[in-house]
C-alpha cells in the first residue's frame, strides 16, 4: 500500500477531485484526501527549495560567488505568512491544544466571517500505544480573523485579556474615568480541547479587563475587579508597614 507521501508526490493537480482519485486508485480510504492536499504542499515546498539550491549552486559555479537569494513568494505572501505565524502563535500558546491535528488561519474583510471552527476525525494513519487498537483521535482548528487583526487588536494592547483571545474588536469610547470599550468577539477555553466563541463588551483600564454581553455589566464588573485590586494592595501595604 502506497502511503500518502508518496501519494502526494505522485499528485499531479491540488484539487480534492484529483486526491480522491490517487486515493480510490490507491485503495485507501477517500476521507483523507485532505492529508494527501497538505502532505502535497509540503512536497511542493521541498522540490521548490532544491531548485533554488540547485540554481544557486550552477550560479556559483558559473561566476564563482554566492549570489544573493531573495525571500520565497512575493512581499504581499510573506506579508500574509507573517500574519499568520502571529495569529496561530497566540492562539496557541493561549489554549490547550490536542495531541494530534492542525490549527489553521484564515483572513477575512468580512465581521460575520470571524469564529474559530473544529472538526473531529480518526485518523488511522498516526502510529502511537495509545491507539494500537484504534484509529488517533484529531482535531483541526479554524481561526479567521480581520485581515487587520494586528492594527484592530494586537496593537491596541488586546490580544489576550483574562486568558481569552480578541478575534476582532471595535473600537466604541472613553468613558469619563478613562475606561475604553470595546464591542468585540473573543475565544475562551471550553470543555477539553474545545473552544467558545463570544460577542459582547470589553470594559480596560489600567492593565485591568472585563468581558460581558452588555456595556453596564462590562463597566460594573470592571469597577469590582479595580475595588478589589485596590483594596488587595491597601492590604498589601499595611501588612508591610506593620
Amino acid at each position: 500500500m502506497k502511503s500518502i507521501k508518496k501519494i502526494a508526490a505522485e499528485l499531479s493537480s491540488n484539487t480534492i477531485a484529483a486526491a480522491k482519485r490517487a486515493l480510490k486508485e490507491a485503495r485507501m480510504k477517500q476521507t483523507l484526501a485532505s492529508e494527501v492536499l497538505a502532505a502535497k504542499k509540503e512536497v511542493d515546498a521541498a522540490r521548490a527549495a532544491k531548485r533554488s539550491q540547485l540554481s544557486a549552486l550552477r550560479q556559483r559555479q558559473r561566476t564563482g560567488r554566492t549570489p544573493v537569494l531573495l525571500p520565497a513568494g512575493t512581499p504581499a505572501q510573506r506579508l500574509e505568512g507573517l500574519r499568520k505565524a502571529t495569529i496561530r502563535k497566540v492562539f496557541t500558546s493561549t489554549f490547550r491544544q490536542p495531541s494530534h491535528g492542525e490549527t489553521k488561519v484564515v483572513l477575512t474583510d468580512y465581521p460575520a466571517k470571524v469564529g474559530v471552527t473544529q472538526a473531529y476525525y480518526d485518523n488511522w494513519n498516526v502510529y502511537a500505544k495509545s491507539y494500537k487498537y484504534g484509529p488517533a483521535k484529531c482535531l483541526d482548528t479554524t481561526v479567521t480573523v480581520p485581515l487587520k487583526w494586528r492594527t484592530r487588536v494586537e496593537r491596541r494592547g488586546i490580544a489576550v485579556l483574562d486568558g481569552m483571545m480578541t478575534l476582532d474588536a471595535i473600537f466604541v469610547g472613553v468613558t469619563p474615568n478613562d475606561v475604553r470599550l470595546f464591542y468585540a468577539t473573543w475565544a475562551a477555553q471550553g470543555r477539553g480541547n474545545s473552544i467558545n466563541v463570544v460577542n459582547g463588551f470589553i470594559a480596560v483600564s489600567n492593565g485591568v479587563s472585563y468581558h460581558a454581553d452588555t456595556v453596564e455589566s462590562a463597566l460594573s464588573g470592571l469597577k469590582r475587579k479595580l475595588l478589589r485590586a485596590q483594596t488587595s494592595c491597601t492590604q498589601l501595604g499595611a501588612l508591610v508597614g506593620a
